[in-house]
């Protein structure tokens, strides 16, 4: 009896002390576990706080146009302006805003600055009225306006070269009219559809649509 109750004694010493010695095995595991897992999840923050950032593509760049090409396309402005003047039936028909519009969209806001602020009060010296004048202040104004405009669009298309000739032309002919603080509708309406029809030319010749 003695000898059974010694030896369930000794097994629930040593049932025990294996017990005790098991657990501190799996805590120091778990510890371990533990300490992995959050250099782990350190080593992930790490990374992604180190990753690069995707950056935004830039906007497509516009060609570059040499003084060359200004001076090429202001030409043809005034060369076109005062050729279709001398035809007294195509009164209010000239091609300067859509050129000018081109301009900007193909080659940056400055060249359709230009070709707008120019071309007017150059032709205007060949056209009866002479340069001098508030209305080639404003006519140059008028199609400054107009280039600057197309230059801040990203893209040239067919479709906004005919859009931004009319919303030039519009704004050309509200600002030479305020002088007279009244618009002639005839003279507009007649200067925006020819002003689409040159669009449409120029965009047939010179762009190509992706």
């Amino acid at each position: 009896m003695s000898g059974h109750g010694s030896k369930d004694k000794k097994g629930g010493h040593g049932g025990g002390h294996g017990g005790g010695h098991e657990e501190e095995h799996e805590e120091e595991h778990e510890e371990e576990h533990h300490e992995e897992h959050k250099d782990h999840g350190h080593k992930e923050e790490h990374y992604e706080s180190h990753a690069p950032e995707k950056k935004a593509k830039p906007p497509p760049k516009k060609k570059m146009i040499g003084e060359l090409g200004i001076v090429t396309l202001l030409l043809i402005a005034v060369a076109l302006r005062i050729f279709i003047k001398d035809f007294d039936a195509l009164y209010s028909i000239e091609p300067i805003i859509p050129i000018a519009v081109y301009a900007g969209l193909a080659y940056g806001t400055d060249a359709g600055i230009l070709i707008g602020l120019l071309a007017y009060p150059i032709s205007n010296i060949f056209l009866e009225g002479g340069v001098f004048g508030l209305w080639s202040i404003l006519q140059g104004l008028g199609g400054a306006i107009a280039g600057a405009i197309a230059g801040n669009v990203r893209k040239i298309t067919k479709g906004d070269l005919i859009n931004y000739s009319v919303i030039g032309t519009v704004i050309f002919e509200i600002i030479v009219s305020l002088p007279d603080q009244a618009i002639y509708w005839e003279f507009p309406v007649r200067h925006i559809i020819t002003n689409i029809i040159f669009a449409i030319i120029i965009g047939e010749l010179l762009i190509k649509d992706k």
